[in-house]
């Protein structure tokens, strides 16, 4: 924004949100945000901060539905990914605006928001009408993709229309949007558990009038699979068995295989230390000694319930106990990151905003509720020790230590009135004996009950890493106001999570062996409403793409083409690993100590997708590579391209892929080079192997 526009801006939003601007400055106002971009996305960020600060103010001010005046088009979407050159598949809202929630504004504002508000809606109108998405990229690269001709039934579908965000349910009563019949018997056996799942999403299908896309052929299957629980791709030679048994429940055995591999405790592992500390590395805390915690817990099949336990009420070292990485982490700042990050991980409830102000729309989340739950973590104190190593260094490190604490904490609201809090969870207050630990009761309260929000928060967010999409969005933002898609999808699963102990494996296998899991990621005639990526609530009718983590994404390159068994790249394998996903990341000091990431399909991970050395080394051909490998075989040329195909991307290649392939032989200034130099059949299929590597489809889940 131009200084000049920023300081004629600026007063005349001032003067609105104090209630004294006058009509003359109430004309200045439309003029500036009807004529200028930065000036309206200015005046929506302004006022949202001044709702904010108007929450405890103005408790019974109407709400202006902020989003409500941004322009649709405006807002990004990604795209069905198709092989199209290189490209990075992220797929995540980006500015300023994402994820912006309705505020609470107070009457005197509002009444000065209702003309602007109107002409802004007049503007976003006029936006959309002039085009506000830009022209798709032309598909002219070497690696492209056919769509695959549905096995569905053609009839045509009474269609819906979906709200394109979602807002406060304004629907008639008795009207559903992607919702089931409540069910009320109780699943027996595993088998009645998945029966079920499987029909209230059938029924939800029904009454949205769509109908699912078709399976999933093996090697999109096995695929999706072999990502979501162990984070790399199949080898080769899964595929090759996979595809040729005919067996009619190799599916089921592949899902119990992998989840009695190793590779599966390591990838749930990393996503928790991930989700738990960042990627970041951290003084005072060691990350290698959370992850090792976090494996065991996975691959011991240990309750969900005992490793949350363990992660809240951790005492000792870092290196002593993995488990107490996590409270180390953020127990700064009077307890205030771990008191949000345990809610929003664990609960996935959004508390932070309650330490200065009443949630929006829910009030029993106020400053009282933060400080409350704060109150479990005050008995605790970061102590520093120093001790003396074999070799005569001396090192301090910081401990968790169980301070005696009884009675309240104190808090100070808004209008500077101090007031006490105790610790209270879900409305329930434990003794304030000095003998109490605190945070092994916080851990007792939110594991009770036989469907409580611990077991719920997990469900909701192994769904969206299957899936792709939970049950709220956002995902960790649960409650009241932000009700389920599939209310009764998620209360069958949650009843079942608990009465299988909290089993993570139990879990995984039910929502793996759902139709909807066999589904395919391609949309239909039938299904073309379910799109979640404009807006739409998720309807569940096929595959969510996914974007591949970091670590999978490595992982994955290692495993379709050996690039760390060449002699260039000998050495410490973990430590290139952790070296290679460090590049994308850097922690911020704010306070949830959050992280600030490249890995979002921007420019630096597409440089190092295109020229990394990781890369280089995977399509240079030496001694060692799968490439290598394909060369020296006796296949034909076609032959060694289906095979480079199916080890990075699990099918065969397509036509379109074949025939370009051919042509590169004959055609053209590279054609003619590469044929003098007599190197032209490597030279083909390197660029066959690099172009595949950086398709948007190798980098996504599908």
């Amino acid at each position: 924004m131009k200084p000049e526009l920023r300081d004629r801006l600026f007063p005349l939003l001032e003067a609105l949100c104090e209630e004294r601007l006058n009509e003359g400055e109430a004309a200045q106002l439309e003029a500036l945000i009807l004529s200028n971009a930065d000036a309206r996305r200015m005046f929506v960020e302004y006022l949202s901060l001044h709702g904010l600060l108007y929450w405890d103010a103005v408790p019974d001010a109407g709400s202006v539905d902020i989003e409500s005046i941004i322009p649709s088009a405006a807002r990004p979407r990604v795209a069905e990914p198709s092989v199209v050159g290189p490209s990075v598949g992220g797929m995540t809202d980006s500015g300023p605006l994402a994820g912006m929630k309705p505020r609470r504004l107070s009457a005197a504002v509002r009444a000065g928001l209702s003309t602007v508000a109107a002409l802004l809606v007049l503007a976003a109108a006029f936006f959309v009408s002039r085009g506000g998405n830009p022209p798709a990229p032309a598909e002219k690269d070497l690696v492209q993709e056919t769509p695959r001709k549905s096995t569905v039934d053609e009839t045509p579908l009474p269609k819906i229309e979906l709200p394109s965000r979602r807002q406060e349910d304004t629907r008639p009563a008795g009207e559903a949007v992607a919702t089931a019949t409540p069910d009320t018997t109780l699943p027996e056996t595993d088998a009645d558990v998945v029966a079920t799942l499987d029909r209230l999403l059938e029924t939800s299908w029904s009454e949205g009038g769509v109908s699912p896309s078709a399976v999933a052929e093996d090697g999109e299957w096995l695929r999706r699979v072999s990502l979501d629980l162990c984070g790399r791709i199949p080898e080769l030679t899964e595929i090759e068995q996979f595809t040729a048994d005919q067996s009619p429940n190799k599916r089921a055995r592949v899902v119990d295989r992998l989840l009695n591999d190793p590779a599966y405790a390591r990838h749930f592992g990393t996503v928790w230390t991930n989700l738990l500390v960042g990627r970041s590395p951290k003084r005072q805390i060691d990350r290698e000694g959370l992850s090792k915690f976090l494996r065991e817990q996975f691959w011991n099949g240990r309750p969900w319930s005992e490793t949350v336990t363990e992660l809240v009420s951790a005492e000792g070292s870092a290196q002593e106990n993995g488990a107490a990485n996590y409270l180390l982490a953020h127990l700064n700042n009077q307890a205030v990151p771990a008191t949000a990050i345990t809610a929003r991980l664990f609960l996935c409830q959004q508390v932070q905003c309650a330490q200065c102000h009443i949630h929006p729309i829910v009030k029993d989340w106020g400053q009282e509720q933060f400080w409350q739950l704060n109150a479990f973590f005050q008995g605790t104190k970061l102590v520093e020790k120093t001790r003396q190593l074999d070799d005569g260094r001396r090192i301090t490190t910081k401990e968790l230590v169980n301070q005696p604490a009884a009675g309240p904490i104190y808090f100070e609201t808004l209008n500077g009135v101090m007031r006490v809090a105790y610790p209270t969870f879900d409305g329930k207050e434990i003794p304030p004996a000095e003998s109490t630990h605190r945070r092994n009761e916080l851990a007792k309260l939110m594991s009770e009950g036989d469907r409580p929000q611990l077991a719920a928060a997990f469900v909701n967010r192994l769904w969206a890493q299957l899936f792709g999409r939970g049950f709220t969005t956002p995902l960790d933002d649960m409650g009241p106001h932000n009700p389920p898609t599939h209310p009764e999808v998620l209360e069958l699963l949650t009843r079942e999570f608990v009465k299988s102990d909290y089993d993570v494996r139990q879990l995984l296998r039910w929502m793996c062996a759902s139709k909807l899991y066999q589904l395919s990621s391609r949309a239909t005639a039938e299904n073309e409403v379910d799109d979640p990526e404009n807006g739409s609530l998720p309807m569940f009718t096929r595959m969510y793409v996914k974007p591949l983590s970091a670590e999978q994404l490595f992982d994955s390159l290692l495993v379709a083409t050996n690039a760390d068994r060449t002699a260039a790249m000998a050495g410490d394998a973990e430590k290139r690993r952790e070296t290679w996903l460090g590049q994308f990341y850097t922690a911020l000091d704010n306070d949830e100590n959050t992280e600030q990431t490249t890995f979002d399909g921007s420019l630096p991970q597409a440089l190092v997708m295109m020229n990394g050395d990781l890369v280089k080394e995977a399509v240079s051909g030496r001694p060692g590579t799968f490439l290598s490998k394909v060369e020296a075989s006796p296949l034909s040329d076609g032959e060694k391209l289906e095979r480079l195909s199916m080890a990075i991307l699990a099918r065969k290649p397509t036509p379109i892929e074949q025939r370009v392939f051919e042509e590169s032989a004959r055609g053209g200034s590279r054609g003619a080079r590469v044929a003098a130099s007599g190197t032209q059949s490597t030279e083909r299929l390197q660029d066959a192997c690099w172009a595949y590597l950086n398709s948007t489809e190798f980098v996504v889940n599908r």
